[in-house]
């Protein structure tokens, strides 16, 4: 991974020491780099200190909470390392994230945004799509899982609108969604459709014959087309 020069980075020994990050009003985003490179599990000081190194690079121009969580940022971030290490910048901003939503700094809605931003963006380095894992609750915490799995469904309906707005209409497309994301998870694949498994569904909705025969169709036009990030 580059990172700055090693005289430029500090010793595991004097690195920012972790700081109480339980109250949101107080921490920094240095702050919550210094404690995620202190609570590294099994990690050697030059583990250590390449992460603190990376991250401090890639978020030194963010001063707010509000950016540090901004989806678009992701990008952004592993755009501005070689191309051959984005691989590992998406990894180590995958494990940041969970440590910072572990500390309790962000909601479940944000971390999984970040989660489908990083895995678009592995996609777009080509690599193997894979099917986001949410992190298990927070110890002492419950999460309902199940109002997570429905934003996280919105949040990918409203990017694939956007995407698709000019190749389906939106009732096709939001039954497409919810059916991939209950079978397969999120991001979605579309190459893993199972058109008769999602007509079955559609007809178990109550949908009239005339409704799932034009949902399918528009599906069918759907998947003639080369789709986006579709894996």
């Amino acid at each position: 991974m580059h990172t700055p020069a090693a005289s430029a980075l500090p010793s595991a020994s004097s690195l920012p020491p972790p700081p109480p990050l339980h109250d949101p009003s107080r921490w920094t985003v240095d702050d919550a780099i210094g404690a995620f490179a202190h609570a590294m599990p099994n990690a050697s000081e030059a583990t250590r200190v390449a992460a603190f190194g990376a991250l401090t690079r890639i978020f030194d121009p963010v001063c707010s909470r509000d950016q540090l969580v901004r989806p678009a940022f992701v990008r952004r971030a592993a755009q501005s390392f070689p191309p051959e290490r984005r691989r590992l910048v998406l990894a180590l901003l995958a494990a940041f994230y969970g440590f910072v939503w572990r500390a309790g700094l962000l909601d479940g809605i944000e971390l999984g945004r970040l989660l489908l931003a990083i895995e678009r963006a592995r996609r777009g380095l080509g690599l193997r799509a894979r099917v986001i894992a949410f992190p298990p609750a927070r110890p002492g915490e419950r999460v309902d899982v199940e109002l997570v799995r429905l934003a996280l469904i919105a949040e990918e309906l409203g990017w694939w609108r956007r995407e698709l707005r000019d190749a389906i209409d939106l009732a096709s497309l939001a039954s497409l969604v919810a059916h991939l994301a209950r079978h397969d998870g999120i991001p979605l694949r579309l190459d893993r459709l199972e058109l008769s498994r999602w007509e079955e569904e559609l007809h178990a909705a109550g949908l009239a014959p005339t409704e799932v025969e034009r949902r399918l169709r528009a599906i069918d036009r759907l998947l003639e087309r080369e789709v986006p990030h579709a894996a």
